[in-house]
């Protein structure tokens, strides 16, 4: 048992990746009933969104490729809207803390998803709470950033400078996240890094050869620390019993 003052260590190394959440999560659920919470994803930031939410850019088409049930629900009226305008199905605009709807409320799901959700919400662990205790599932997914994914990593180190997205309220480690999770009554199964496995070079407008001099470093970093993306956890729910 970890006691108060003590340190937790976790080789990073280790830990498996997989490339390209969107479809490798998708595969983790192959024949599987599943309800996906964010379902409309970055919507605001999405350019040409009707045909990325009709190709493999898109998990929501991916689950419903691979898996037996998909449930998708979010806050966003707009784009729940637009996926049923897209020809999506089962998709609700759904708020965690009031709505309540027998649909999805009273189903029992394999897999429950939070792809990149919980990182936007500043109440982030009633919400979690909430999620754990109002429905029933045998597994949950949560993937979320990395603060040490590769290139945030490289920019504090040679630009002293941290970046984050405006929308979020949060960044993880693996540790923090498993040790979060946990202290929720969830059984950690497995972490992941989720992260490319090549990097392309994209021409810019400034000098070409300095240009990709760069690109052939950061490529060699990017290959030998493979550990620095972000994280994808799977858990299962163990419910703590009461003894008195």
């Amino acid at each position: 048992m970890e006691k108060t003052g003590m340190d937790s260590s976790l080789n990073l190394k280790k830990l498996p990746i997989i490339e390209s959440r969107g479809i490798s999560i998708a595969k983790m659920c192959k024949g599987k009933s599943v309800l996906t919470i964010g379902c409309v994803d970055m919507i605001e930031t999405i350019k040409n969104y009707r045909s990325t939410v009709n190709s493999e850019r898109f998990q929501l088409y991916n689950l419903n490729k691979y898996c037996k049930e998909v449930i998708g629900i979010d806050v966003n009226k707009e784009g729940i809207d637009r996926l049923i305008k897209y020809g999506y199905k089962n998709v609700y605009k759904y708020d965690i803390f009031v709505d309540q709807l027998d649909e999805i409320d009273k189903k029992e799901y394999d897999v429950i998803i939070l792809s990149h959700v919980i990182e936007h919400v500043p109440d982030m662990y009633n919400f979690l709470k909430i999620i754990i205790q109002k429905f029933k599932f045998k597994k949950i997914i949560i993937a979320v950033p990395n603060a040490y994914d590769f290139f945030l990593t490289m920019r504090i180190l040679f630009k002293n400078t941290e970046v984050i997205s405006n929308d979020h309220y949060y960044t993880f480690s693996p540790i923090t996240l498993k040790k979060l999770l946990e202290s929720l009554s969830l059984k950690t199964e497995a972490i992941y890094i989720d992260r490319s496995k090549n990097l392309k070079f994209v021409k810019g407008q400034k000098n070409l050869i300095k240009e990709y001099i760069h690109y052939i470093i950061v490529k060699l970093l990017y290959k030998n620390f493979n550990y620095l993306g972000n994280i994808v956890y799977v858990g299962t729910y163990k419910p703590q019993i009461n003894n008195n």
